[in-house]
């Protein structure tokens, strides 16, 4: 039975390093909030929404940026990961795609923030 940091197991299929692994966090303070988006597309708009993403690219109005965006193969439903300190920003960027999409947008934050929420 495998035990808890048993990684030889897996060599082979992975690479996996020896001892340990350094892994570089980025700690710099800033005041923009990160959100991940999730935004999903009824079957009835999908060409519209498509056609519209193909013709503007869904981009962040100014106050925001966006970090990363990854579609579900299937074309109804994706992640979006943005940052702003402009709230209003994130929803004007929404707002422009209300008529085709639904949002669930939840804002986040790294092990350093999680750490100070739940006390440490």
């Amino acid at each position: 039975m495998a035990q808890a940091g048993d990684l030889g197991r897996f060599k082979g299929s992975f690479d996996v390093p020896e001892g340990p692994v350094n892994v570089e966090v980025n700690t710099e303070e800033t005041s923009a909030m990160q959100y991940m988006i999730e935004y999903s597309i009824s079957p009835q708009q999908r060409d519209v929404a498509q056609a519209r993403f193909l013709e503007t690219g869904g981009l962040p109005p100014a106050g925001a940026t966006m970090l990363g965006r990854w579609h579900r193969l299937s074309g109804l439903s994706g992640y979006v990961l943005c940052e702003s300190d402009d709230a209003v920003a994130i929803g004007k960027w929404m707002q422009a795609w209300t008529d085709v999409l639904t949002f669930e947008v939840v804002p986040i934050g790294d092990d350093a923030q999680f750490t100070e929420v739940i006390g440490g």
